[in-house]
Formats: structure tokens, C-alpha cells, sequence
């Protein structure tokens, strides 16, 4: 790994050790997606066997996976409507702290998480503050939300198999995105 590399692995492990580092006893704490939140986890899971104890509501299928592979027990906003603290990444972060986030495929979710958050934490390294917003502007269309409107939508299942889909995201049975033209005048 390069010097600019291991920085930048430096900064992210930094960031997220420092989200978790913010989490109490007895808090429901919304866990995000993306390679920043990782290392949130992961020092999560320290403490966690150090004696702290939470519940972890993730963003996605992903980060599913990795709280239990890390021992952090889960919970779901059914039954715990109001979280205590939700820490996730974004995509770019201007200096008036105005964010892109979604550009990783749990836009509705993390959505869905940090609205119940009493308290909301953005993890980032310094590759993500940008002087002004740029990027791509997620947009998330519900299934149940477009059904049987004209035109209908065309949907397309993503495949974990890189020759089929969208290379970018794999995704697991049932993951369906609507593509739709948005025009911003």
C-alpha cells in the first residue's frame, strides 16, 4: 500500500473510531453503509466485548452481515422507532456541511434510520469534503410508490454475477431498482 493509501486507510479508521467511541450503554445506534462506517463497526465490536452494550439497527443487507459477523446485536425500527444515535458516511460534504449521500445503494434505508435519530453522525475522510457539491444526486423510487402509473417504470434485478446487472453493486434476490428520467429546470 502507497503512503497516500495508508493515509487515507489512517483518516477513515481515525473517523470511524471516533463515531464509535460516542456510543453509551443501552443505546439503539443506527449503523450505516460504506468503507468509513466499517471501522465503526469494528471498534464497536471491541467495546462491545469490552462490556458495552447496544443494538444496532443497519442501513443495509451489507452492514447486516458485518455487525453479526462482529458479535453487534441487531434490532429493527419496528421495534425501536427512536434511536438513540445513527452514524453514517456520505458522498461529498461541502464546508457550509451540506451532503450528498445514497450513491451506495441503501438511500431509502439509511434514509429511514437517520430520520428516527435522535442524534445523527456523518463519518468522512478528507477525500469526501469538496469546496462544492458535485456529485450525482441519488434518487430512490418505491416500487409500491410507482406501480401501475403510465408510463410504467422499467425495473432491473441486480446480479451478483459481474457478466449480468450493474457491475458497480451487487445485490441479493429482491434488491429491484426503478430507473427513471429526472428533469431538474
Amino acid at each position: 500500500m502507497d503512503e497516500k493509501a495508508s493515509a487515507l486507510t489512517a483518516a477513515k479508521m481515525a473517523a470511524g473510531f471516533r463515531a464509535a467511541d460516542m456510543v453509551q450503554d443501552d443505546m439503539v445506534v443506527g449503523l450505516g453503509t460504506g468503507s468509513t462506517v466499517f471501522y465503526t463497526i469494528e471498534r464497536l465490536a471491541v467495546r462491545i466485548r469490552e462490556g458495552l452494550r447496544i443494538s444496532g439497527i443497519p442501513t443495509s443487507y451489507q452492514t447486516a452481515l458485518r455487525a453479526r459477523e462482529y458479535g453487534i446485536p441487531l434490532t429493527t425500527l419496528d421495534d425501536n422507532p427512536i434511536l438513540d444515535l445513527a452514524i453514517d458516511g456520505a458522498d461529498e460534504v461541502d464546508p457550509h456541511l451540506n451532503l450528498i449521500k445514497g450513491r451506495g445503494a441503501a438511500h431509502m434505508r439509511e434514509k429511514c434510520v437517520a430520520s428516527a435519530a435522535m442524534q445523527f453522525i456523518v463519518v468522512v475522510d478528507e477525500q469526501k469534503v469538496v469546496p462544492h457539491l458535485k456529485a450525482p444526486v441519488p434518487v430512490e423510487v418505491l416500487p409500491f410508490a410507482v406501480l401501475g402509473h403510465d408510463p410504467a417504470p422499467r425495473i432491473r434485478l441486480y446480479s451478483k454475477d459481474p457478466g449480468r446487472g450493474k457491475k458497480r453493486r451487487p445485490g441479493h434476490l429482491g434488491q429491484w431498482e426503478f430507473y427513471c428520467r429526472l428533469f431538474v429546470q
